[in-house]
């Protein structure tokens, strides 16, 4: 079997049946779809169950299921530990996927070999949808610099990851924290031989509640993040190629950015307060453009209304403006 599709839920009543018609109506056939209940209290599963009902021609899925909410990287550990395929595709429940998707990923794999592919996505909101293009690198080593650097997603659910290297590498999803929990994928992108970039935007990410975002940082969330990012470094830290080494504090400016791309001095002022090491290498990070630059000397030189006003300047006014449609 070629792929493994692993889909966590949990209170995706509104989204699941959009998202497991895009499973079904997959043109490529040879995959299995795992979707793991995490105890979600409304009818996510319910309405899926219907909708596998009305395609009695899908047959090569399953149900799995938690007797109490885990939360998400153990959904995602549940279906790594029970899936069969030749690579692992995570997707969350809430997006849905092209129906070219395994399709593509399959002609790049019998083209190329790769351990680890990616394509480009949609970012999907309230009243636009925009989509996002991903750098290619022919390398795993190139890809992992510019993810730790800033410019190339660490995120799972547009990735099709061969599954050896997480069984034969023993890396599992951090259980317990899971915000940040897509940091999993650096450390396989650094066991990964060979990579590749698939040019076509064949995942959607929905995103519909844009002003929660900074909502997001709860004194919990925040700590998972300080987690997942220093269990990075010290996978860095003991690892034999010291040439990553330097990149962590690209990956902690990375990491704390989102912190910033709003008007909240809260926000701010955590910005300013986590990571406080990697604050130096600003300006020497090749992998960020002049914006991200901008907004971080400001944020760090604490110039809180000059940063609130160039954010609504540039991400409310001129990207709203170009990327509507």
């Amino acid at each position: 079997m070629r792929f493994s599709l692993i889909i966590p839920i949990f209170k995706v009543e509104k989204f699941i049946r959009r998202c497991a018609l895009s499973i079904i109506g997959q043109k490529f056939t040879d995959f299995e779809a795992i979707f793991v209940d995490d105890a979600s209290p409304d009818a996510s599963i319910e309405i899926l169950q219907r909708v596998l009902d009305e395609h009695p021609e899908f047959k090569n899925y399953r149900i799995l299921r938690h007797d109490s909410n885990k939360g998400l990287p153990a959904a995602r550990n549940t279906g790594l530990a029970q899936a069969k395929g030749e690579y692992v595709v995570h997707i969350d429940s809430d997006d849905f996927i092209d129906v070219d998707m395994l399709f593509e990923y399959d002609k790049n794999i019998c083209k190329t070999g790769a351990d680890i592919l990616w394509c480009d996505f949609y970012l999907t909101e309230e009243i636009s949808e925009r989509l996002m293009r991903q750098p290619d690198y022919s390398t795993a080593t190139d890809a992992l610099k510019a993810i730790l650097g800033g410019r190339m997603k660490y995120n799972v659910w547009n990735k099709a990851i061969r599954r050896r290297l997480y069984y034969d590498n023993e890396i599992w999803f951090p259980e317990g924290h899971s915000m940040g929990e897509d940091m999993t994928v650096i450390k396989l992108f650094a066991y990964a031989s060979t990579v590749a970039h698939v040019a076509r935007p064949l995942y959607h990410y929905v995103r519909l509640n844009v002003n929660a975002i900074s909502l997001e940082y709860s004194p919990r969330n925040v700590a998972d993040i300080k987690h997942n990012v220093n269990d990075i470094s010290n996978f860095f830290r003991h690892d034999e190629r010291k040439e990553f080494t330097g990149f962590i504090n690209y990956f902690k400016l990375s990491v704390k950015l989102p912190f910033l791309v709003n008007c909240n001095r809260q926000s701010y002022h955590l910005w300013h307060s986590t990571f406080t090491e990697a604050n130096g290498f600003i300006v020497c990070n090749p992998y960020i453009g002049l914006n991200a630059k901008i907004i971080q000397l400001l944020a760090k030189n604490r110039f809180y209304l000059g940063l609130c006003l160039y954010n609504f300047l540039i991400y409310k006014l001129i990207y709203r403006l170009k990327f509507r449609h």
